[in-house]
């Protein structure tokens, strides 16, 4: 059983192709992890004083760290999963659409009549 385990593990690690990881994604990740990882450990240890017997109960401490972690990993593939935004983009905006238009209302004769304003409710 081991020599099985063992054969098939040489083979995926031969079959897998290592592929390029930029910094920020890995930082992203890490990061998120460790916040999951924390919050989890908090969440746990937190349980422990609404629990009968905190003594007996000191495992929910680990067991909140872990699905914490896991619930960073999740959202660490999330966060890396979107695509980048240029720097321009996130900071000015340009490709995002405002739900809310403004736009003045002109006379024959070229004089601010008024304001049009609109608001976007439900695009489909």
């Amino acid at each position: 059983m081991v020599r099985i385990f063992t054969l098939m593990t040489a083979t995926l690690i031969c079959w897998m192709q290592a592929t390029p990881v930029k910094a920020d994604s890995l930082r992203t990740f890490l990061v998120a992890s460790a916040y999951g990882t924390v919050i989890g450990a908090g969440v746990g240890l937190a349980s422990l004083a609404v629990a009968d017997d905190p003594s007996g109960r000191i495992s929910n401490v680990a067991r909140g760290a872990s699905l914490g972690l896991y619930a960073g990993m999740a959202t660490g593939f999330y966060l890396n999963s979107q695509p980048a935004k240029s720097s321009y983009d996130s900071e000015y905006g340009k490709n995002e659409k405002s739900p809310v238009m403004v736009a003045p209302q002109f006379t024959a004769l070229n004089k601010v009549d008024g304001v049009q304003v609109q608001w976007m409710i439900l695009n489909y």
